[in-house]
């Protein structure tokens, strides 16, 4: 994200779009943060079965871990002493003993990670560079295809001209740098997000630019099963996906209208624009509206809300007060429906991020969300009136083991199917063909909730991978 915020943005007013009987959200307040919570993250950070919540704070200077106590209430956080987070990210670095946490300090210039000691606790930080000018969004992938996470990351650039993105190759240290974009002057690199858009295996990138106002798509042009060339990438053959933004501010990947090819979802704070890119599999992409009317709309991401089997798009306001969080229905044609508010304008004072997870293990998506000015963490309990995903709508399919670690079992095809798993943003994570009564593995996912859906069908499978 860009380093310097919008601290002082009008407010508008609006309509309060009430809740049917149906639908209901619970706001819990888990605590105050250090100063200016600005980055979030969650997924399992111990060994328990609920997921957990790691923030970065800008003023606070800290690196913030939440432990789930699994009742509805997080343990005291555990402090790491950073200065100026600008990113946060929470993956398996190292194999060992379950998640770790990353994070980008845009104060000192450097990216580091805290080792999981697989008890609840974290080493001290370990950094990956200390050399890079204003580092701020942090993912992971496997970029060379080998066995360990690659990180990349955004800079956006203090100097002016050192402005790119990058990834480093988890081979050991030292870690090796190489760029994604190179350095160029005036792109203002902010947020990104990595998928495979093309369907030939490898991960992509996409990268809002918040000081050029464009959106860029770059495809990673290693294929593991014919090449070991080095990596390297080129920007889509269409120039930039998006251009004349005001203020972007959240870029994501997610497949929106559920025909297997991942969209970009992009949201312009000061613009007032939260918008999609449909892929139409063949390198080409068509700007759909989602809503052009919201006040400053600071963040989105693709999840099936409802758990209906239809992906959804959940956003959130950056206002510098009267702050919510609303969400867009899908239905099973791919098309999103008005907005609904899920809170009302009393839940924080700007809200930049927030992140989406099953935070009560009940099987629906909720959310954690950050008070930039008010310092707050608050995770927001689902209880719609859900549709429940089929658990066998062929009546003779299912999958097992689930929850699983290694591999999943599917059984009762007729034939060889194409299979496309999902994490909980909507992202395709994997794809397969499949064989009567045979296995897809899914070792290599992170840990968490992941859909499995069966081409030509319908039918959707929720399963955990642990």
């Amino acid at each position: 994200m860009k380093k310097t915020l919008l601290s002082l943005l009008f407010i508008n007013a609006f309509i309060f779009v009430g809740f049917s009987q149906e639908e209901a959200f619970i706001i819990h307040t888990i605590g105050s943060t250090g100063s200016n919570p600005y980055v979030i993250d969650s997924g399992h950070l111990n060994p328990g079965a609920y997921p957990d919540i790691a923030v970065g704070t800008q003023t606070g200077n800290t690196v913030e871990i939440y432990i789930n106590n699994e009742d509805g209430t997080f343990a005291a956080p555990i402090i790491k002493n950073l200065t100026q987070v600008g990113g946060i990210h929470i993956a398996d670095i190292d194999g060992i003993n379950g998640n770790d946490v990353l994070a980008s300090s845009s104060g000192d210039n450097k990216l580091v990670w805290y080792a999981n000691n697989g008890d609840g606790t974290f080493a001290d930080e370990e950094i990956i560079t200390d050399t890079v000018d204003g580092p701020g969004t942090i993912v992971t992938g496997y970029i060379d295809s080998d066995a360990t996470l690659d990180i990349v990351l955004s800079v956006y650039g203090g100097s002016g001209d050192t402005d790119r993105v990058i990834w480093f190759a988890n081979d050991g240290s030292p870690w090796t740098e190489q760029n994604v974009i190179p350095a160029t002057a005036g792109l203002g690199c902010g947020n990104l997000d990595i998928a495979d858009v093309d369907g030939d295996t490898d991960l992509d990138i996409v990268v809002n630019n918040t000081d050029a106002g464009t959106v860029e798509l770059y495809y990673n042009n290693y294929n593991p099963l014919t090449d070991n060339n080095p990596v390297s990438f080129t920007e889509s053959a269409g120039g930039d996906i998006s251009t004349g933004n005001t203020y972007l501010f959240g870029i994501d990947f997610g497949d929106v209208n559920d025909d297997t090819f991942m969209d970009i979802v992009k949201v312009d704070l000061s613009g007032q624009e939260i918008a999609y890119y449909q892929n139409d599999g063949a390198g080409n992409f068509t700007e759909i509206i989602v809503n052009n009317s919201h006040p400053y709309p600071s963040i989105a991401f693709v999840t099936d809300l409802n758990n209906d089997g239809y992906n959804d798009i959940v956003a959130a306001d950056g206002l510098n007060q009267n702050d919510d969080v609303f969400w867009f229905e899908s239905d099973a044609f791919g098309v999103l429906g008005t907005e609904t508010r899920i809170t009302d304008n009393n839940l924080h004072n700007q809200v930049y991020n927030f992140t989406i997870n099953d935070f009560d293990n009940d099987g629906d998506i909720d959310f954690a969300t950050l008070g930039y000015q008010d310092g707050r963490l608050k995770w927001i309990e689902n209880e719609l009136n859900l549709l429940n995903i089929p658990q066998n709508q062929l009546n003779t399919v299912g999958i097992y083991p689930n929850p699983t670690s290694n591999s999943l079992k599917i059984i009762g095809l007729n034939e060889d199917t194409n299979v496309y798993v999902y994490d909980i943003l909507g992202k395709k994570v994997l794809s397969q063909s499949i064989g009567t009564n045979k296995s897809l593995d899914v070792s290599k996912l992170q840990n968490g909730v992941y859909i499995l859906k069966l081409e030509n069908s319908d039918t959707s499978y929720r399963f955990v991978k642990e």
